[in-house]
C-alpha cells in the first residue's frame, strides 16, 4: 500500500508519462540505424554534455554519496577532483580519434590494432558489465523507492522498466539524449532542494553544520601520505583518474555520444560541460551527507528507527527482537549512512516536493539504464551480429534488430 499522498503520485506519473511521450515523439524520425545509434550526428554539444552528466550522476550518486559523507568524510570526493585531468586527456586524444575513426562502436578499432580476440574480449566484458550495472541500479532504486513509497519492489521495477524500454526503443539515441537533458536538470534541482530542506531544519543553519563537521573531521579528503595500501588522497585520485579515463576514453556509453555531436569541437565541449556540471553537483551531495550528519547529531533519537532497520537487515529472518536491539546499539554512522537520506525524505519533505524528489531519483536511475540499453544494443549489432552472423545485412534489418 502506498505511503504517498495523491499529489506526489500524480507528479511521479506525469514525469513517467512525459518520458514515454518523448520516445513517441522521436519515433517519427527513427527511420535508419544511423538515426537510432547516433541521432545522425545532429545534436548540439551542450545537450550531449548534459546527457553525459546525467549518465555520470546515477541513482548510486544521488542516494549513495550522502550516505558515504554521513558515515565517513569527503575522501570519495577526490574521485570527482580527478575528472578534469581525465577530461583534458580525453578531449586531446580520445575524442578526435573516435571522430576520425568513424566507427560507432568503441571496440571495432581494437581488432585492427590487436586482432579479433581483443575486440571480442572487450565486447563480452562491456555487455556483462552493463547487464550487471542495470540490474544493480534496478535493484537499488526499487529498494529505496519501496521505503519511500510503500509500493513493492517488483512493481516499481516493472513500471520503471517498461517506461525506459518504450522511450529507448521507440526514440533511439535522440530520445535518450533529450530525456537525459530533462533528467539532468531534474536531478540537479532535486539535490539542491534536499540540501535546502536539510539546512533549514538544523538549529544554527550552516554555522552549526560547519561546527559539527570540523569537530568530527567530516571535511577530510583523506591522508596525503604516500601510502598506497590505504585509501589516501593519492590512491583515490589515481583511482578516479583511471576510472574517468575508462569512461571518457573506452566506454561505449560515452564514446557513442561523441558521434551524436554535430562536430568534433562540439564533442569536446560536451566532455568539458559534463565535468563542469558534475564536479560541483557531486560536492552538493557530499554537503547533503554532512548536513544530514549535523541534523541527526541534533536529533539522535531519530536514528533509533534507522539503526533498527539496518540491524534487522543484517540478521537472519526470524531473529529475536532483543538480538536486533542489541545489534542496533552497536551500529555507528558508517553502518547505516545509506538509510538516512530516505528516512529524512519520508519524515521531513512536504507533499508535492516529495513527488518531485522521487521523480529526480527515478531520473537518476533511468538516465543510466537507458544509456546502457542503447549502447548495449549498438555493440551487440556492430561487434557480434554484423561481425560474425550477417555482415551484409541491409539498414532496415539492422534497425529492426537494434
Amino acid at each position: 500500500m502506498s505511503n504517498l499522498p495523491a499529489l506526489d503520485i500524480v507528479i511521479i506519473l506525469l514525469y513517467l508519462l512525459a518520458m514515454v511521450l518523448v520516445g513517441v515523439w522521436f519515433s517519427r524520425k527513427n527511420k535508419s540505424s544511423e538515426q537510432f545509434t547516433k541521432a545522425s550526428g545532429a545534436i548540439p554539444g551542450w545537450a550531449v554534455g548534459i546527457s553525459l552528466y546525467a549518465t555520470f550522476l546515477s541513482s548510486n550518486t544521488f542516494l549513495g554519496v550522502p550516505g558515504k559523507a554521513f558515515g565517513s568524510n569527503w575522501n570519495s570526493f577526490v574521485f570527482s577532483l580527478a575528472m578534469p585531468v581525465a577530461a583534458w586527456i580525453s578531449v586531446k586524444y580520445f575524442v578526435p580519434f573516435y571522430r576520425q575513426f568513424g566507427g560507432i562502436s568503441a571496440y571495432s578499432n581494437l581488432e585492427a590494432r590487436f586482432g579479433p580476440w581483443a575486440r571480442a574480449y572487450s565486447v563480452i566484458c562491456f555487455l556483462l558489465i552493463q547487464i550487471a550495472r542495470m540490474g544493480s541500479i534496478f535493484f537499488g532504486i526499487a529498494l529505496s523507492l519501496q521505503a519511500l513509497t510503500g509500493y513493492g519492489m517488483v512493481g516499481i521495477m516493472i513500471v520503471m522498466g517498461i517506461c525506459i524500454v518504450i522511450y529507448t526503443v521507440m526514440g533511439g539515441m535522440e530520445a535518450v539524449i533529450w530525456t537525459e537533458v530533462v533528467q539532468g536538470v531534474l536531478k540537479t534541482l532535486g539535490g539542491v532542494i534536499i540540501l535546502y530542506l536539510v539546512v533549514s531544519n538544523i538549529d544554527g543553519g550552516v554555522g552549526k553544520i560547519i561546527d559539527v563537521a570540523v569537530r568530527d573531521d567530516k571535511f577530510s579528503l583523506g591522508s596525503f601520505d604516500l601510502d598506497f595500501t590505504a585509501p589516501t588522497f593519492w590512491v583515490i585520485f589515481l583511482y578516479g583518474l583511471f576510472m574517468n579515463l575508462k569512461a571518457f576514453g573506452f566506454d561505449q556509453n560515452y564514446v557513442q555520444r561523441y558521434h551524436t555531436a554535430s562536430s568534433p569541437k562540439e564533442a569536446g565541449k560536451s566532455v568539458w560541460l559534463c565535468v563542469k556540471l558534475y564536479v560541483p553537483i557531486s560536492l552538493v551531495f557530499f554537503v547533503i551527507g554532512t548536513a544530514l550528519y549535523a541534523y541527526y547529531d541534533q536529533h539522535p533519537e531519530l536514528t533509533e528507527t534507522i539503526r533498527m532497520q539496518a540491524a534487522s537487515e543484517r540478521l537472519p529472518l526470524g531473529a529475536d527482537k532483543s538480538e536486533v536491539i542489541q545489534l542496533a546499539e552497536t551500529l555507528g554512522p558508517a553502518d547505516y549512512g545509506d538509510k538516512v537520506m530516505p528516512h529524512f525524505m519520508v519524515q521531513m519533505i512536504p507533499t508535492g516536493l516529495l513527488g518531485l524528489i522521487i521523480s529526480a531519483i527515478l531520473a537518476a536511475a533511468m538516465s543510466t539504464i537507458s544509456s546502457s540499453m542503447n549502447a548495449s544494443a549498438t555493440v551487440f549489432i556492430e561487434d557480434i551480429y554484423k561481425r560474425h552472423v550477417n555482415p551484409g545485412m541491409n539498414d532496415r534489418r539492422k534497425l529492426q534488430l537494434l
